[in-house]
């Protein structure tokens, strides 16, 4: 018998919207790639080429070469490695301490304490670099000045900023923040009856930390030690600023110096150390796929049975814990915060003799640079944060509610950006669009777009996997009650399933926009003179000890710009949870 006719044309109907779905899908897929796949490439293949990206030449192993008969870039390889092992001790040491004191302790005012430790986040690490060289400056850093003034037994600097410790002490508690939110989840919902039946068998609280609490949370601290080392092999600011002074290379800021402060530009070593470093960090992303995302059963303690959140007990050392608290807040953030504020108000910086207090330096912020800087700042976070959220959303679609078989290739390509370090990145993308992608209607270098482009692929990692986690919680079943109503795919997506992921998108671009404000090795290395960013201008007046109160104008005007997307953030959370509240 034949088919019907509007039989039929239902039929090539829905293979026809399938078949463009699938399209759809797999230009996402290829777009991924391209994103990806194409300057870890160019990377690997620049290492090999004896040219620039203006004029690419032939073969060649003069990068490696140049990489391990050198005794600098030895001494510099040396030297990233184990400042990231001591910082990423020091660091998530600080941040596990923290994390436990606010979630699982009694102590007194932990909402309070939750704030005053992930507040600096939100602030422009630059300026808290130059606060510290305010601070402890070997010759007119305050701490230093005051202590030979007042103390007749020092007769010499007693802090030196400029040096191993400076750096490590201003990363760690830059970075305390981050480690800190990744691990607070995981104590807050650990089951309390662990911990409960340690202390009934008399086991003391610091005990039971190291041997209940400590081995339950063990993912966890895991996945941020690794996720420290990364960040750490990968960080430029606080070496160039502290590290360069007193002789201390590591290997972001020896590729820097191969690239833009070496004429003609040494590209061979420069992209060859990059491969390294790629390899480096791509090991450790290898060893946190492996062992962190395939093994969290075995730690699990949140059953269908229930489980307790009941906070510790610490009776009198509560207040003890309590003060390291606020002493950590006082040391990492009040102190340097206290001179970033005067700092636009010195006549000349860290020097309160005389008649100190000016306004002068204020004109900055009128100048047609620094408002075209922040212009270039406001753009590129709009635009990062708008087009990777709605790329990370996309991508967590189509990874999580799809069934496509190539879904693994594409959860695997977005973990790709983690494996690549800011300064090898933007090296790649200059590759690609200056010496490989030329076309007359796509020129890409030192242009706005390019700087947006960066930032995405730079968060993607950390932008997906933050949509995923709100994703997994949405049931499938509310989709499929909208398409068994004869919904389309569009309108179920559009309004089912965005409004429900809303918090989540607001999330992300709210943390998209603010590091990318914030970002400075990729913007450095790709910007050009009517694309400066803030915190470039910031850099190429700090990099001046005798201009640092007017960078930290600029600071001021980064601190403001992310205010103002912090405000656009709650105001977009209120919005979509009236129209999730109203389906």
């Amino acid at each position: 018998m034949a088919m019907p006719v509007a039989a039929r044309s239902a039929v090539v109907w829905s293979r026809t919207r399938i078949s463009l779905s699938s399209v759809c899908a797999v230009g996402l897929l290829l777009f991924v790639a391209f994103l990806t796949l194409l300057p870890v490439a160019m990377v690997v293949y620049a290492s090999f080429n004896a040219g620039s990206p203006m004029r690419p030449r032939g073969f060649t192993l003069d990068g490696y070469t140049a990489i391990f008969t050198s005794a600098r870039n030895l001494e510099a390889t040396w030297t990233s490695l184990w400042l990231a092992a001591v910082r990423t001790a020091t660091s998530v040491g600080i941040a596990t301490f923290l994390a436990w004191v606010v979630a699982r302790t009694d102590t007194p005012l932990r909402r309070l304490l939750h704030f005053v430790v992930i507040v600096k986040f939100f602030m422009p690490p630059l300026a808290f670099i130059a606060g510290w060289m305010l601070l402890a400056a070997p010759k007119s850093g305050f701490i230093n000045v005051t202590l030979q003034n007042f103390l007749p037994f020092v007769d010499g600097p007693v802090l030196d900023i400029f040096s191993a410790g400076g750096v490590i002490a201003v990363s760690t508690f830059a970075s305390v923040p981050i480690w800190f939110m990744i691990l607070l989840p995981a104590f807050t919902q650990m089951d309390a009856s662990f911990e409960e039946s340690s202390r009934m068998c008399g086991v003391g609280p610091i005990a039971t930390f190291f041997r209940v609490t400590l081995p339950l949370i063990a993912p966890a601290v895991f996945a941020v030690v690794l996720l420290s080392l990364i960040h750490w092999l990968e960080t430029f600011d606080t070496e160039i600023f502290l590290g360069a002074p007193a002789g201390l290379y590591v290997i972001s800021t020896v590729v820097y110096e191969y690239v833009h402060q070496s004429t003609p530009a040494k590209y061979p070593p420069a992209m060859a150390f990059s491969t390294l470093l790629m390899v480096l960090t791509a090991l450790l992303v290898f060893i946190y796929w492996l062992r962190v995302t395939s093994k969290q059963y075995r730690y699990t303690t949140v059953t269908g049975r229930g489980y307790a959140v009941r906070p510790i007990r610490l009776g009198r050392w509560k207040y003890v814990t309590l003060g390291l608290v606020l002493l950590y807040f006082f040391v990492s953030t009040l102190l340097p915060g206290f001179f970033v504020l005067i700092g636009p108000f010195m006549k000349y910086a860290g020097v309160f003799a005389g008649d100190w207090f000016t306004m002068d330096h204020w004109k900055l912020a009128t100048t047609p640079q620094a408002l075209a800087s922040f212009k270039n700042s406001l753009l590129l976070g709009f635009f990062s944060a708008t087009g990777g959220a709605l790329l990370y959303t996309l991508v967590s679609y189509l990874a999580l509610r799809t069934k496509y078989g190539w879904r693994g290739w594409l959860e695997f390509m977005t973990w790709l950006p983690f494996a690549m370090p800011g300064i090898v990145l933007a090296l790649g993308l200059l590759w690609v669009y200056v010496g490989t992608i030329q076309l007359p209607f796509l020129v890409m270098y030192g242009t706005v777009q390019m700087l947006v482009l960066a930032c995405i692929i730079k968060r993607m990692p950390t932008g997906v996997r933050t949509v995923n986690g709100v994703t997994i919680q949405i049931s499938k079943e509310l989709e499929e009650a909208s398409r068994v109503h004869g919904a389309s795919w569009l309108y179920t997506f559009t309004r089912i399933f965005i409004p429900l992921l809303w918090p989540g998108i607001v999330s992300v671009w709210l943390l998209t926009a603010v590091l990318s404000i914030k970002e400075l090795v990729i913007i450095l290395m790709l910007y050009s003179a009517p694309t400066m960013t803030l915190a470039v201008y910031f850099f190429q007046l700090a990099t001046d000890r005798s201009q640092l109160s007017r960078a930290l104008i600029l600071s001021m005007l980064e601190l403001g710009l992310i205010m103002l997307f912090w405000v656009a953030a709650k105001l977009l959370s209120r919005r979509g949870g009236g129209v999730a509240a109203g389906m």
